[in-house]
């Protein structure tokens, strides 16, 4: 935790400075972006599938499978959507950074770097953290869209539940204050990647091997860190909306 809390203190302070590129945050970026929203989306979809069909599955016995649209749509914004967005871009973006770090380092591209002048926190660590806290909320609000559209898919066309109650649902639902609250947690999510992945690719030493090491460690640890931070997050917002 030190080593992160430095990390992000020498990103934070690398990030006006003239070794800061915007061509490698606009690369991170396509990695976050574009590279990710496919996967993403299958995954959210599938997962409000299964969570309709879950919920309707114990609702029916008690004649109120109404009750689901009350249920999923602010439930998936708030800490569904959050959460598992940010554990695909740690398994799919944050194990490529790590990796493409690690080869850096075991390339000595990283020392090149220092030699010519420029700050490697800058130039490297600097444009990644922040792709992923500036992406991951975008990232997030389409998986959420996702889920909630296989949710519904499923409460409309195996259920028969009318379309018009699930709309007037999403208006009701779906507040300012579940998209802030998302946004939040998708920020921070964001960055806990960005921080573990590139803290692992850096500390990679002995060569291949390290670097699907710090790859494998990166997926691990940002499982461990999103579900502590998320635990204490959502108590402290529902906290807070109390």
């Amino acid at each position: 935790m030190g080593q992160l809390a430095r990390l992000a203190g020498r990103a934070a302070v690398a990030l006006p400075t003239a070794s800061f590129s915007m061509r490698e945050t606009a690369r991170a970026a396509r990695a976050v972006g574009p590279g990710a929203v496919g996967p993403i989306i299958a995954i959210m979809a599938a997962i409000g599938s299964i969570a309709a069909i879950q919920g309707i599955g114990v609702l029916k016995h008690f004649g109120a499978e109404h009750l689901l649209l009350l249920m999923l749509p602010e439930t998936i914004v708030r800490d569904f959507a959050p959460a598992m967005t940010a554990l695909m871009l740690a398994a799919q973006v944050g194990t490529g950074f790590a990796g493409e770090l690690g080869a850096m380092r075991v390339g000595e591209e990283v020392d090149e770097l220092e030699v010519l002048g420029l700050d490697p926190v800058a130039y490297l660590v600097a444009p990644r953290i922040l792709a992923l806290m500036v992406l991951t909320p975008l990232m997030t609000l389409i998986g959420a869209a996702a889920a909630i559209a296989g949710a519904f898919g499923v409460a409309i066309f195996a259920y028969g539940l009318a379309p018009g109650n699930i709309f007037s649902s999403l208006a009701r639902d779906i507040t300012p204050s579940s998209l802030t609250e998302a946004t939040l947690k998708a920020v921070v999510f964001g960055m806990l990647v960005g921080l573990l992945a590139c803290q692992n690719g850096l500390s990679v030493r002995e060569g291949a091997e390290g670097v699907g090491n710090a790859a494998n460690r990166t997926v691990v640890q940002a499982i461990l860190a999103i579900a502590g931070v998320n635990a204490v997050l959502t108590a402290l917002l529902l906290g807070a909306r109390w």
